[in-house]
């Protein structure tokens, strides 16, 4: 019985270590062209293999997912890419890319797709409880400040004070837009006065009035240069509030509404705030 038992062990060990070793066969054949940039093997072997997905361990399982949907990604099928994010999700809500692994670009695309993933999951008051994705929500509240800040950035880039109003410092963007509108146009006005009158100065052979005209252009000269220098100062100091500001984005506050029982586990969302 014990020699029996000892077989068995055995046999139980040896099965473990081969199927390791198989799994780990098989994820070097989908990384070995992916480190390679050879996408479309990447692809054509992980679809061949996919269907097998209960022999995998969950991490491998992730890592082949991933590999294919950056080689989508990189091959400019974004459709067939979000459709290998969105089964890594649906594995592991959590998941994160390492951003030593993968591109800014790819991580961009990805918490898009991720946060998406999450809103949808709300919307469609799956059976998710409220302790469940109220923890979801926590883990991914900083792509909701990325994504606000993001637009915020850019708004505030092409107007100084724009990009407040995106973060509700509705008080500093006003006073930052108005002392803009203040100081462009004026400077744009005064830079074609400028240029104008520095040709008419230049053009001028009558000695009474060279002097008239330089006088003319000069002064242009000083005002164009004054509004340009205001206008930077606003600018800079528009974009250091801003980026101030990012560090008191306020984070999600969800709130419960109707409460439902569903086999002993409550309850469904029906509220949620999402301060910015």
């Amino acid at each position: 019985m014990h020699k029996c038992l000892q077989i068995f062990l055995s046999c139980i060990l040896l099965y473990t270590c081969a199927a390791a070793q198989n799994q780990s066969n098989v994820l070097n054949e989908v990384a070995e062209p992916f480190k390679s940039f050879r996408y479309a093997e990447v692809i054509s072997i992980a679809d061949s293999i996919l269907d097998q997905d209960s022999l995998f361990s969950h991490s491998d399982l992730m890592e082949i997912y991933r590999m294919k949907a950056i080689s989508h990604f990189s091959l400019g099928e974004e459709i067939y890419a979000k459709n290998c994010f969105n089964e890594i999700l649906k594995n592991d809500p959590r998941f994160k890319l390492d951003p030593v692994q993968n591109s800014p670009k790819i991580i961009t695309f990805f918490n898009q797709i991720k946060l998406d993933y999450l809103q949808n999951q709300i919307t469609n008051n799956e059976t998710t409880s409220y302790g469940q994705t109220n923890e979801l929500l926590k883990t991914n509240t900083t792509l909701y400040s990325q994504k606000s800040m993001k637009s915020a950035v850019i708004k505030s880039i092409l107007l100084p004070g724009w990009g407040h109003f995106q973060i509700e410092r509705k008080k500093s963007g006003t006073l930052l837009v108005i002392a803009s509108v203040l100081t462009l146009p004026p400077a744009v006005y005064y830079s074609y006065e400028t240029y104008n009158r520095e040709k008419d100065y230049l053009n001028e052979i009558n000695s009474i009035d060279i002097e008239k005209k330089y006088n003319r252009y000069n002064e242009s000269f000083k005002l164009r240069n004054g509004f340009l220098a205001a206008y930077a100062v606003i600018w800079l100091y528009s974009q250091w509030d801003l980026f101030s500001a990012d560090k008191e984005v306020q984070p999600v506050e969800i709130q419960p509404g109707i409460s439902t029982s569903i086999q002993g586990e409550s309850v469904i969302i029906t509220s949620i705030k999402l301060h910015f």
